[in-house]
């Protein structure tokens, strides 16, 4: 029996230039590569803010699937969760019986929702899987 594990750590820095305005300790502007090297400079690096490592798992399991599609549901997973701040985790586990996959995902405060998505509905394409993790999880914080 072959086990069918796919799983993906990912975390997220959502915009890739930082630049540290009006910073005491550095006393001009200067453009910085990174968060942590405007964090560092700035003495500023426990502050709780969506720009904070994010994780996202998502495992997939016993679904059938080729490692192509794999890929392609767990980035447009990822890209659903990538504004939303804390760790996520989504699995997906397939079944022998039957064209369903139970999907589970489990974020901050205590957030669990799951949803079977029906191989004969058209739910087990990457781009509809993407798009109900992004209605099942709440909007990102302004």
């Amino acid at each position: 029996m072959v086990m069918e594990v796919f799983r993906v750590w990912t975390f997220f820095q959502p915009t890739p230039d930082y630049a540290c305005v009006q910073c005491p300790k550095l006393g001009q502007l200067e453009q910085r590569s990174s968060r942590r090297e405007v964090e560092t400079a700035c003495g500023d690096s426990d502050r709780d803010d969506i720009f904070g490592d994010m994780a996202a798992s998502v495992e997939i399991h016993h679904t059938g699937c080729d490692p192509g599609q794999r890929a392609d549901i767990a980035a447009l997973i990822e890209h659903a969760l990538a504004d939303r701040p804390g760790d996520w985790k989504v699995s997906i586990i397939g079944s022998q019986a039957n064209d369903r996959w139970e999907m589970k995902v489990a974020g901050p405060n205590a957030f669990e929702r799951s949803y079977t998505l029906e191989g004969s509905a058209g739910q087990h394409e990457p781009q509809i899987i993407g798009k109900l993790v992004a209605m099942m999880v709440p909007g990102r914080n302004s």
